[in-house]
């Protein structure tokens, strides 16, 4: 039997074509510009679950709802862009792959906010080196993904 908000098959409910909104930290290190570009810090993913979470846009209609401050900006990720992530593995102490770990995006309300979700790996990571490479990842997409309202010191 599946566990809520999950098919048969252990994928979530949401759409692979949805976006997800992270809210980034103004003037806080989480991003700079470098050469004009968007560069996002693997800091702006921290999570101290390992389960950096995120809204999903559909739901939360106004981006800028997203926001944990006044001044903080909301990047964008594609659902499938983050489940096609394949990096994060964990290895033995010979650096030999032992475990390969998926990505999805599940749902997880909470009060005051029904589009939260949480950004997971199966199986669970249980270190911070293997962390740091979802973190990369996802900072990846979400330098592709770009602003879906700027922080305050762009604007």
């Amino acid at each position: 039997m599946s566990a809520p908000n999950e098919t048969s098959e252990g994928r979530s409910i949401i759409g692979d074509a949805e976006i997800v909104l992270r809210s980034i930290r103004d003037q806080s290190g989480e991003y700079t510009f470098r050469d004009g570009v968007l560069r996002v810090s693997i800091t702006a993913f921290n999570d101290r679950d390992r389960k950096p979470s995120v809204d999903r846009e559909i739901i939360r209609v106004i981006p800028a709802l997203a926001k944990k401050s006044d001044t903080d900006g909301v990047l964008s990720l594609i659902v499938s862009d983050v489940r096609s992530i394949s990096n994060v593995k964990t290895n033995d102490p010979k650096g030999r792959p032992v475990a390969e770990h998926s990505v999805d995006v599940t749902p997880d309300p909470i009060d005051g906010n029904v589009s939260h979700c949480l950004i997971i790996c199966r199986p669970a990571l249980h270190n911070e080196t293997v962390f740091k490479k979802l973190k990369e990842a996802l900072a990846r997409l979400a330098e592709r993904g770009g602003w879906r309202v700027p922080p305050a010191s762009l604007s």
